[in-house]
């Protein structure tokens, strides 16, 4: 008769030590895990908390906040670590040897470290359904409000005066002295050429007004022509700026106006110079179509994104960040996302794009415009459906984070982009059912149109050469 073999029962004391020497090495290799993302972030961050000049307090608030993320990020490494030392611990004393052959099954042997795994599974759900999404929302308000936060380095100053056709520009602001350093004051005319303009080595405020000191002053004629050119060394400016605007003279994104963008299909073909997203740019005689250079060496057309009537935008754009007359087009390198809804690699992350094309045509002379359409091999049209834009007033409050726009701030915020002195200019969202595309930046991304702040004068502004080109997903 054979025996029936029986289950060895595991001595707790075996249960205790297996468990204790697990225990420690998942809390070290959690500590270390931890250590490392929490640092590789303050490194990442650090240029930017000591530009906005945070405390050692606030600095250490935003760093706990990514612990929950820190976590759930690097537990599974860390569980699969600390059961591979804990059991190497055994084999390392021969202890495995004994316990196998003592009887004692290897699962009987692994159960609770199995149990504790299930454990900080379930518990890594809760941490990321509660902990995580929570911590990190929190952050991401307190990240912004510090990136909307003002420096106290008054430089590279642009902005418009109050005096109709008038802008400021200056190198630096002394705010103890009411010293603007290397200023340049000019004017412009109804079609953006530059009717006067005052170069001078600094300006001071008195009670009288700005006097510029050891300067050039200069006028044209409306067609651009030089007609006076005056050396002084002081004069007193007439304009109704006081010191106190050169000190929040940066460009605060958060409250400018944000101006919505609704692509609506449409039957048949647009008029020209219509405001419109996809299908085929209407440009002057004057304008060629923008071409790129490929590795290869040949020529590739830029993917024609949008075309914005400024005159059709002109009544949503209450603080006059935009031309009110002719035409913007947006131009990217963007061909690999056309129709391509899951278009690799799919991640997260900020990526240059490179070269981007915005074009500015500042007459309304329609007649002069031409549609240019592109074909391929087969003779049809490349272009996808263009769709009619509607513009739309955004409610006070309402940001407008994922969705097409012109100015405000864009959806995504990179690190290696310094938006103290970049604006958003046009935003196109992926992924948007209304636009009846089948885009897919990255993952659910946008293709951000950057500008300047220093070229970003509202009515003043004649050209976009320094518009810079970003896929951005979140």
């Amino acid at each position: 008769m054979r025996e029936r073999a029986s289950a060895v029962k595991v001595p707790f004391t075996l249960y205790k030590m297996l468990f204790a020497s697990f225990i420690n090495w998942y809390l070290l290799a959690q500590f270390l895990g931890i250590l490392v993302v929490v640092i590789a972030d303050l490194f990442g961050q650090l240029d930017m908390y000591l530009s906005k000049n945070l405390s050692a307090l606030e600095i250490l608030k935003l760093t706990a906040l990514l612990i929950p993320k820190a976590i759930w990020f690097t537990m599974p490494f860390v569980i699969m670590f600390g059961i591979i030392m804990a059991i190497s611990n055994f084999y390392q004393s021969n202890e495995l040897i004994a316990i196998f052959t003592s009887g004692i099954s290897y699962a009987r042997f692994t159960l609770p470290i199995i149990i504790f795994g299930v454990f900080l599974s379930i518990l890594m759900i809760f941490i990321d359904s509660f902990g995580v999404i929570y911590a990190m929302r929190y952050r991401d308000q307190e990240m912004q409000k510090i990136n909307s936060k003002k420096n106290d380095d008054y430089s590279n100053i642009t902005l418009r005066s109050e005096k109709e056709g008038y802008f400021w520009h200056a190198s630096d602001f002394d705010a103890g002295k009411n010293k603007l350093e290397k200023p340049i004051i000019f004017k412009i005319n109804e079609d953006y050429l530059i009717t006067e303009r005052i170069d001078a080595n600094y300006a001071i405020y008195t009670k009288s007004g700005w006097l510029v000191y050891s300067g050039t002053e200069r006028f044209w004629d409306n067609n651009g022509t030089l007609i006076k050119e005056d050396n002084f060394e002081r004069k007193t400016l007439l304009l109704p700026e006081k010191p106190s605007i050169f000190k929040s003279s940066e460009y605060e994104i958060e409250n400018m106006n944000i101006i919505k963008i609704n692509p609506q299909p449409y039957e048949g073909d647009l008029n020209i110079a219509q405001s419109k997203m996809w299908g085929s740019a209407d440009l002057p005689h004057t304008f060629k179509y923008p071409t790129y250079e490929d590795e290869e060496g040949d020529d590739c057309h830029y993917v024609f994104v949008a075309q914005i009537n400024c005159e059709e935008v002109a009544p949503f754009d209450k603080e006059n960040r935009l031309p009110h007359t002719g035409m913007l087009y947006f131009f990217a390198k963007i061909d690999y996302y056309m129709g391509e809804f899951l278009a690799e690699p799919m991640c997260d992350g900020f990526w240059d794009l490179g070269d981007v094309k915005v074009l500015y045509y500042p007459k309304n002379d329609y007649e002069n415009f031409e549609r240019i359409i592109l074909i391929d091999d087969e003779d049809q049209e490349i272009a996808p459906k263009e769709q009619r834009i509607v513009f739309e007033s955004v409610e006070e409050g309402e940001s407008l984070v994922y969705d097409h726009k012109l100015l405000g701030r864009p959806a995504y915020l990179a690190d290696d982009v310094d938006f103290d002195k970049y604006a958003l200019l046009f935003q196109l969202d992926s992924c948007d059912i209304q636009d009846g595309m089948t885009l897919n930046f990255m993952d659910w991304g946008q293709l951000l149109f950057l500008i300047p702040v220093k070229d970003f004068i509202g009515e003043g502004k004649k050209t976009f050469k320094n518009v810079v080109g970003y896929l951005a997903s979140s």
